[in-house]
């Protein structure tokens, strides 16, 4: 922002003029009609423009030098002029110490004007303020400033829209707080406009008295155009304006949803996405060794999905030896949504190669990852495409678990035809104990039928059901 305020302070430089009224008494127009020139500590020029009726001169103050020796820091390239149009370059040199300021004195048929020039501190921070300004709606940076006021010494000047956030009877003598028709309310459109030109002809006032003063400003991000129009665009030089922004609130978060929010977080995700987590998982070794086991999928991003990720699933012994290790190829991930996959995977025999021993693993991990490249943008959602009516567990004649129920895709994804139904195993915790699958054809917006059987299940507390696309390719 300061950077904005200083090419803003220079493009105004040069269209500064100086001219002569009707009556032959000069006037100076610097950035809409101020009579001072104020720039920052660093080593710079510009121009002041003199229409005149008569010939003019310039001349530095007697005030601003001893009697043997002009100021080293400020330079003229004329100290005078034809009646008309002309120009005087203005150049600083960088200022190492304390701020300075010098006057001008214009003189043009027999009239005379002082015009200031002053130049900031270098390295000034933000306890260097000799005034603050202070600009608020929002409840909360209203109580911030008000806070703020009440922990330095410095003449204030506040603005408002919410009086009945504070009272101003409380404040210090030092603080001036502009006062509204109805105290017990919100300040009107017409005393916040009178808010903001007391404030700019205040801020004048004091650099007239002072041109080397320094402003403290605390705004609210929604209103932080006003440290240009109070400060810069009346000529103040922002090195000599420390700003404090705050942020409004809720108004903040709405603009910036309502703005940015939704492109932003699309265009950043599909740059650089989150990777699918394995948030809970759970498995059982069959008698012959083969492992029944579930995963519980989360894509934590909102807006893109994951495209053919691949689960791989590791099995080793107590000894730590790898038993098995499978990958397998599993559908998209929707954004913002969990998925729920069941598989089998493992090894009957040992990895000798001389023996058929069944050997169990004593420990199966699992990871997920998703190929470079492959994530989509997307706005839909899993919760918004599947029901499922669980219609119960019931003992089979051999022993298996059958477990049956309907799904209904509500709409179509990806051209999918065929659905996928998890019945996930749960403990009394609500852990994952492992799972089995089955896919179904359905139509969107017709109840499919689906019975899973469940060969070998261990004891569980409890099970849920869930549904997720199933493309015909991966069916196949």
């Amino acid at each position: 922002m300061k950077r904005l305020f200083r090419l803003l302070l220079i493009l105004g430089l040069a269209a500064g003029t100086w001219s002569c009224a009707d009556d032959g008494t000069p006037s100076v127009s610097i950035n809409g009609g101020t009579d001072f020139l104020s720039l920052d500590h660093l080593a710079r020029s510009g121009k002041i423009t003199v229409n005149a009726p008569a010939p003019w001169s310039v001349t530095l103050a007697p005030e601003n030098y001893g009697q043997d020796e002009k100021p080293d820091w400020l330079t003229l390239s004329a100290e005078e002029g034809p009646a008309g149009y002309s120009e005087i370059d203005v150049t600083f040199a960088e200022n190492p110490g304390p701020a300075r300021s010098a006057s001008l004195l214009f003189s043009c048929d027999g009239k005379t004007l002082a015009f200031t020039v002053s130049q900031s501190a270098g390295g000034t921070g933000f306890d260097a303020p000799d005034y603050y300004f202070y600009i608020s709606v929002g409840t909360m940076p209203t109580l911030y400033s008000g806070l703020h006021l009440l922990s330095h010494d410095k003449p204030s000047y506040v603005s408002y829209e919410r009086a009945s956030t504070f009272d101003a009877a409380e404040f210090p003598d030092r603080a001036f707080v502009y006062p509204v028709a109805d105290p017990t309310g919100h300040a009107t459109n017409e005393e916040l406009r009178a808010m903001s030109e007391a404030m700019k002809r205040r801020i004048l006032e004091i650099n007239a008295e002072d041109p080397t003063a320094v402003f403290g400003l605390w705004v609210d991000d929604l209103r932080c155009r006003l440290g240009y129009d109070w400060f810069v665009a009346q000529g103040i030089d922002s090195a000599r304006v420390k700003v404090t922004m705050l942020s409004d609130g809720t108004a903040t978060y709405n603009n910036f949803h309502n703005y940015f929010g939704d492109a932003a977080t699309a265009e950043q995700e599909a740059a650089n996405p989150a990777e699918l987590q394995i948030v809970d998982s759970g498995w059982f070794a069959a008698d012959n060794g083969m492992v029944d086991f579930a995963v519980k999928v989360q894509n934590p991003n909102k807006t893109v999905e994951a495209i053919d990720p691949v689960i791989e699933v590791v099995g080793k012994d107590d000894s730590g030896n790898v038993i098995f290790d499978e990958t397998i190829e599993t559908p998209g991930v929707l954004p913002d949504s969990a998925y729920y996959y069941s598989y089998v995977a493992g090894s009957t025999a040992d990895s000798s190669a001389n023996s058929t021993e069944v050997v169990k693993p004593a420990t199966v991990e699992f990871s997920i990852t998703t190929p470079e490249g492959s994530w989509e943008a997307t706005d839909q959602k899993l919760a918004d495409v599947y029901a499922v009516q669980d219609g119960g567990a019931t003992d089979t004649q051999f022993g298996a678990k059958e477990f049956t129920g309907t799904v209904t895709a509500s709409e179509s994804l990806d051209g999918a035809t065929q659905s996928r139904v998890d019945v996930v195993l749960l403990d009394q915790d609500g852990k994952i104990e492992g799972g089995y699958f089955k896919i179904v054809d359905t139509e969107p917006g017709q109840a499919a039928d689906y019975d899973i059987y469940a060969v070998g299940a261990p004891q569980y507390a409890s099970y849920a059901v869930y549904a997720s696309p199933w493309p015909e390719e991966d069916a196949a």
